[in-house]
């Protein structure tokens, strides 16, 4: 089988990579670039060609991604970002008719960005939910918000509805609320969604959806470390409760979800409670993670979209995932002063800086594999070239 995944080159590319090429598959990429970075490697790439940001969500962008395609002699199309999703898919009608698409559909994507219409899924569900406040331009001068509520964590309903857009910030008073709202364009029928900040672990829940409703190979992660909104440390949860995995399968059944997915959850270890976050339908930031402890889900995936696939129930390794460039960058934040609330946990620096010198000897790299030594060179140093330009 030919695919051929679009993307930037990242950590869940070279997983999805890696994951369809062990099993023998030609693997094509075609790579969001301006030019500012290396060529991608890896042992199991066998053709690639770039695009730049200029082409990005244009016809010219099409035109050269069908080229490639068709001389790929493509059989699957996939890609990671929610965008491009939608743009591939409103375009599909240029392609061969017979590429297969291994992507949700641009209806059900802008559907699943709604936070607002995932949080009101959530409650029926049966999901604890924090309390909310959805705020735009017309009630942020006669919202009230219960003091005890602060500080608020905000996130937008729809991400492309705010102008700078954000993923998460920590507002600690009704007026920084409003300082915030000035520095933000709240887009026609946009809401930024605000709930009680919860300083605790996230726990991560993978699964698949089969076009025949059928929801499987679910299996936890717990995330003991965050860093700047995202995840720094994974590793197995083996106690997911039964009660929670079936109210995931509940969810997904109510918005009649295809694909792969994964849920977040703000989880207290203590009390086993998990307070919905949001839904995934797409790969992320924990794909290259959870492939590192047995979850394969770039393979996972191709069977929910109905692609035969020799794919194996997972046999998940216990052992503690990160990605060692981003612990490096953490220990030189705490050093430095630099962190914030919502890189959890709160510790003193020394803790910090003594767990990451561990992690660097003892965490589970996301990216350093010996059997593709040569995609992990490659993009790691992808990454300190986008560094070292930025800086």
């Amino acid at each position: 089988m030919n695919i051929v995944i679009v993307g930037r080159f990242s950590p869940p590319v070279l997983a999805c990579i890696r994951s369809w090429g062990r099993r023998g598959n030609k693997i094509g990429f075609i790579c969001i670039d301006d030019g500012n970075g290396l060529k991608p490697r890896s042992r199991y790439l066998d053709g690639y060609m770039t695009i730049t940001g200029k082409d990005l969500y244009q016809n010219s962008g099409i035109f050269k991604i069908s080229s490639f395609l068709g001389q790929f002699n493509t059989n699957v199309l996939s890609c990671i970002d929610d965008n491009i999703a939608c743009w591939l898919s409103d375009n599909a009608f240029q392609f061969d008719k017979k590429l297969f698409p291994a992507f949700p559909s641009s209806q059900m994507v802008k559907k699943v960005l709604s936070k607002t219409l995932q949080i009101r899924v959530a409650t029926k569900a049966g999901f604890d939910v924090l309390p909310e406040y959805l705020i735009d331009n017309d009630n942020i001068e006669t919202l009230t918000i219960a003091p005890e509520h602060f500080p608020l964590c905000l996130r937008p309903s729809e991400p492309h509805h705010m102008v700078p857009s954000f993923k998460v910030k920590l507002i600690h008073s009704y007026i920084e609320l409003k300082e915030f709202a000035k520095t933000i364009h709240i887009k026609k029928n946009g809401k930024i969604i605000g709930q009680p900040f919860r300083n605790l672990p996230n726990l991560v829940v993978h699964g698949i959806r089969s076009q025949k409703g059928e929801t499987k190979l679910i299996s936890a992660f717990i995330i003991h470390r965050k860093f700047e909104g995202v995840t720094l440390t994974l590793q197995p949860y083996p106690d997911l409760n039964r009660d929670l995995a079936d109210r995931c399968s509940v969810f997904v059944q109510l918005l009649g979800l295809t694909g792969n997915f994964h849920f977040e959850f703000l989880f207290d270890p203590e009390t086993k409670q998990a307070f919905f976050l949001e839904i995934n339908l797409r790969f992320g930031g924990t794909t290259a993670k959870v492939l590192s402890c047995g979850y394969d889900e770039p393979m996972y995936a191709l069977e929910a979209y109905g692609i035969e696939s020799d794919s194996h129930l997972p046999v998940i390794k216990q052992r503690i995932v990160s990605n060692k460039q981003a612990v490096l960058k953490y220990m030189a934040k705490a050093v430095c002063h630099k962190l914030s609330p919502l890189d959890y946990p709160d510790e003193a620096i020394l803790k910090k800086v003594l767990t990451c010198i561990k992690g660097l000897f003892f965490f589970h790299d996301e990216v350093m594999s010996l059997d593709d030594f040569k995609g992990s060179v490659s993009l790691y140093l992808n990454n300190i070239i986008q560094i070292l330009k930025r800086d």
